[in-house]
């Protein structure tokens, strides 16, 4: 199983030609850029995940595990606001997540990756854009078709998130790396992210395909 790979893995990061909101404008970049996404495995501040850019900018970071349950992660910018929220679902046929921003007490989604459930020896995941938001109560995918598939290899740790039926054929929006790292107690995530895609948003997929696949294999 280790030795299969991505089908996209070879292809070029396109991105997109037009911005791409899903998230949000604000964090929608025209030009292509590259993310190191660091998992700190003992974090007393919370801060799972810190983001940075490859002249070490904070982007983002990423708080949750130390305190809450496992399945749950807040966003945040480099200033500490809220971005986005994710949210595992749980107790369910299909292993399945959403990513959610708050309204008040409200909770509406964007977006939900779901684990396909096929017969392709590398893993592979959908992801619905929920557009507008749900109400996170009322979220569904019954009769909804995945308007991205997250690709990986046999080892569940490089990911192609791509856009498969468009007008362009086939469209690479992002690929994510984790180097396989043995003597260190952190680990890290590159990100490249194509042209007018939304940053935030591919962060917090990277951060669900992380926990869909990675955690639960612990």
């Amino acid at each position: 199983m280790g030795c299969i790979t991505s089908q996209y893995a070879d292809a070029p990061v396109t991105g997109f030609s037009a911005p791409f909101e899903v998230l949000g404008s604000r964090f929608v970049s025209q030009a292509p850029i590259t993310l190191r996404m660091r998992e700190k495995m003992w974090s007393w501040s919370g801060d799972d995940f810190s983001i940075k850019d490859m002249n070490e900018q904070p982007w983002f970071k990423i708080q949750g595990r130390a305190f809450s349950v496992r399945n749950k992660g807040t966003l945040l910018d480099y200033e500490g606001n809220p971005v986005a929220n994710y949210r595992q679902k749980l107790w369910s046929m299909s292993r399945a997540s959403h990513i959610y921003i708050e309204q008040g007490e409200r909770k509406f989604v964007y977006a939900t990756i779901k684990v396909a459930l096929n017969c392709e020896m590398a893993p592979s995941a959908n992801i619905f854009l929920h557009q507008p938001p749900v109400d996170i109560e009322n979220v569904t995918t019954e009769g909804m078709e995945p308007q991205m598939r997250a690709t990986g290899d046999g080892y569940q740790r490089n990911f192609d998130i791509v856009m498969e039926n468009t007008p362009q054929g086939v469209l690479k929006i992002a690929q994510i790396e984790k180097p396989l790292q043995c003597f260190s107690l952190d680990r890290d995530y590159y990100l490249s992210i194509g042209p007018n895609a939304d940053v935030a948003f591919i962060v917090m997929v990277t951060f669900a395909l992380d926990e869909l696949y990675n955690q639960n294999n612990n």
